[in-house]
């Protein structure tokens, strides 16, 4: 069964970088923002207007038992959250509990539309949608912006918040869907392989690398490996370098930002003790910590929940080990790639990010079994 237009807006809606945020001076939400060069006093940062929709999905199309595991995890750490709160009186934290709830929520949003279309329609319609985008944003840098990648989406009315940092995975979704279209549709698998190396005008170093090495690794057949050992040796990588890094500081000072990264993993570790490896939080220099960040996706989020947090690594595993085998050629390598990056960004909990690579989990999950046997089997043909 295709998609009907609503489903294909409420695609373009997960999907496009349009970012709302509020601003004190005009006491009205606005979504000129630029960060980077805006004057603008805002109360939060910019949000992608997905989180609305992914939302209210999740809420139309929920389910008893998606509901308990939900209400559970959320429950869970936004009580921890509050408990942290009270001891270093920090806030920060709270920005990873909006991301569980945004990740949560398209997660099931995800498992939702898988249950209901055949993966084949899924595909075709989440290659329309990102080429749309893709395409568009091209169009209008050339012809309207005079660069081959500015600021803005579309219009100059709607500036993408984190341009370089996040926006970007938008290109390394579009090359993992590019390869499970291989064989279902060529054409389209083809023309979403062009867009995916529009990330070369992005100025953004990881997710350049990132879409190259995700077809490397799809050329390499990594997802023969059992996923949970692949992705647990991923982990385990990013957790043994971040432990190593601060012991080479030095290499790193020709880049600022890097270097300002890895000083603050440094002196984190020094003045921590056998009770702050359980309970982080505690650490004086972590919540002291007045600019910039750890800004590594294992260590920030650790460094407030703790032990805590491995539980929530082994949930997100365990989801993609869940991966369809079907799918695994190209969303394996796309999650270690990922995971890699954990290193030097947030890969998983930006807003964006979540939204995207979440649902994109959701849909692709194993347990979504509602379309015929028949079609299962041609996609398995055509897909491997």
């Amino acid at each position: 069964m295709p998609l009907s237009l609503f489903n294909y807006l409420v695609l373009f809606l997960i999907f496009i970088p349009i970012f709302f945020g509020y601003d004190f001076q005009e006491a009205a939400f606005v979504t000129d923002i630029n960060i980077l060069v805006s004057e603008r006093v805002l109360s939060f940062p910019s949000f992608p207007v997905g989180i609305g929709i992914v939302l209210v999905g999740f809420f139309l199309t929920l389910k008893e038992r998606n509901l308990i595991q939900f209400v559970t995890l959320n429950l869970f750490f936004g009580l921890l959250s509050i408990l942290i709160f009270f001891y270093t009186e920090n806030i920060r934290h709270f920005a990873y509990n909006i991301s569980i709830l945004v990740g949560s929520s398209a997660y099931f949003l995800g498992k939702y539309y898988g249950d209901r279309f055949s993966k084949e329609t899924l595909l075709f319609s989440l290659g329309i949608v990102l080429n749309t985008i893709i395409y568009f944003k091209l169009v209008t840098d050339i012809f309207f912006h005079e660069s081959f990648f500015s600021d803005y989406f579309l219009s100059e009315g709607f500036v993408i918040y984190n341009l370089y940092d996040y926006f970007p995975i938008i290109y390394l979704v579009t090359a993992a869907i590019s390869i499970l279209l291989f064989r279902v549709n060529f054409y389209l698998s083809f023309i979403s392989f062009l867009a995916s190396f529009v990330v070369l005008f992005s100025f953004s170093r990881f997710y350049i690398f990132a879409v190259f090495l995700l077809y490397f690794f799809s050329i390499l057949r990594i997802h023969k490996v059992k996923p949970f050992q692949t992705l647990t040796i991923s982990i385990l990588f990013v957790i043994i370098l971040t432990g190593i890094f601060p012991f080479f500081a030095e290499i790193f000072n020709p880049d600022p930002s890097l270097s300002l990264r890895v000083f603050h993993w440094q002196n984190f570790f020094v003045s921590t003790d056998l009770v702050g490896l359980f309970f982080p939080f505690i650490n004086d220099y972590r919540s002291g910590i007045s600019s910039g960040t750890f800004h590594n996706e294992f260590l920030d989020p650790y460094s407030y929940f703790g032990i805590f947090y491995f539980a929530l690594i082994v949930i997100v595993v365990i989801k993609i080990n869940n991966l369809e085998i079907n799918t695994r050629i190209a969303l394996i390598p796309f999650f270690v790639v990922l995971i890699f990056g954990m290193l030097i960004q947030n890969n998983f909990s930006q807003p964006y990010n979540a939204l995207l690579v979440f649902f994109l989990l959701g849909i692709f999950s194993e347990q979504n079994t509602i379309y015929s046997q028949k079609s299962s089997t041609n996609f398995q043909k055509n897909v491997i």
